[in-house]
């Protein structure tokens, strides 16, 4: 927070006791809690390890398939990065690189190029794509979900036994993959780059690896425990959640979910005038709203432990308190929600 030109600022209050805004659910937190999430989050980053690559070969698969306007994707990958793009063609073009990383060479890394299968899927205007591993298919059951839900109370105890539940629940099933990283069981990444209609409905599901989606207009759905999330300039419903890693917002448009337990998020809003809304939170991290100077906007913001600061440049009229702002940007407008446990949020204009 280098800049000096403050025209509002939420910051600490003289005691521990404090309230957390939610979304529109209210939750007390207390100082013990915010040491208990932290902790928390620093385990959680501890599956984060990554194989040193002794050796490398690559394999490389490109496919194109038509594919109409309006259909949709569902791609689930272990390990490596994927990166999906809109085009203007009827049509999806799929490049996938199957990497080797160990200590085997020659015929025998070659062989576990093999072993890992890329499983395609494509029945009228769905595609499913799959990486497949020699014991079969890794997969996991479900989807974690940072949302607690709206109208409903919690202790502090509460929050903690509910947030530690709904990710638990969702880490448990890939306990044994992360296992099995550490002893090298799965030298080999898959990383995916499509290309697709503008309008096409997605949902993305990978363990290791970080997640990129560009021009995209539909209902987007997507889910990572150890990478990077970042949207550009997609519309629609769109829906994102990390365990570990930063979210990068770029001119979202339509209705925005963003959240993540040990990363920061950064929302660039150059379209708020094609924006419904925008509800984002983060146990471990900082927050970032960027927006035109004229832009109207509702705000509704909660930092437990740290500080909310409104930038010079951006007309607010309302309630800055401690911990919690809320109010309107010029006329009010889209609804921009969002909570930060564990650091601060910041809002600027473009």
């Amino acid at each position: 927070m280098r800049n000096p030109q403050i025209i509002g600022k939420a910051g600490r209050d003289k005691e521990f006791k404090t309230e957390l805004i939610y979304f529109s659910g209210e939750y007390k937190m207390n100082n013990s809690c915010r040491f208990i999430l932290v902790f928390f989050c620093m385990l959680t980053a501890l599956s984060a390890a990554r194989l040193p690559a002794e050796a490398r070969i690559e394999d490389v698969r490109k496919e194109n398939y038509f594919f109409s306007s309006g259909g949709s994707l569902s791609l689930f990958n272990f390990r490596g990065p994927v990166k999906l793009f809109a085009w203007d063609k009827e049509e999806c073009e799929l490049v996938a690189v199957k990497t080797f990383s160990g200590e085997e060479k020659g015929e025998e890394a070659r062989k576990w190029l093999e072993k890992v299968k890329i499983q395609i899927k494509k029945e009228g205007d769905r595609i499913e794509i799959c990486t497949v591993y020699p014991e079969g298919n890794i997969n996991v059951e479900g989807e974690f979900n940072l949302d607690f839900g709206e109208g409903e109370e919690y202790e502090s105890r509460g929050i903690i036994e509910r947030l530690t539940y709904k990710l638990m629940g969702f880490l448990g099933g890939v306990s044994e993959l992360i296992t099995d990283i550490l002893v090298e069981k799965y030298p080999v990444e898959v990383a995916y780059e499509l290309k697709l209609p503008r309008r096409t409905d997605v949902t993305v599901k990978t363990i290791f690896g970080d997640l990129e989606l560009e021009g995209l207009d539909g209902e987007i759905s997507v889910n990572v425990i150890q990478g990077m999330i970042e949207m550009k300039s997609l519309s629609g419903k769109l829906k994102g959640q990390s365990v570990n890693g930063d979210f990068n917002l770029i001119d979202p448009a339509g209705r925005v979910e963003a959240n993540t337990v040990n990363g920061s998020i950064t929302a660039r809003l150059g379209r708020m005038k094609e924006l419904e809304s925008l509800r984002s939170g983060t146990i471990n991290g900082n927050m970032t709203f960027e927006l035109p100077e004229d832009a109207d906007a509702t705000v509704k913001l909660s930092a437990v432990n740290g500080e909310i600061e409104i930038r010079e440049g951006l007309s607010f009229k309302g309630k800055i308190r401690s911990k919690k702002v809320e109010g309107v940007f010029n006329q009010g407008g889209p609804k921009l929600e969002g909570v930060a446990i564990n650091g601060w949020i910041e809002l600027k204009a473009l």
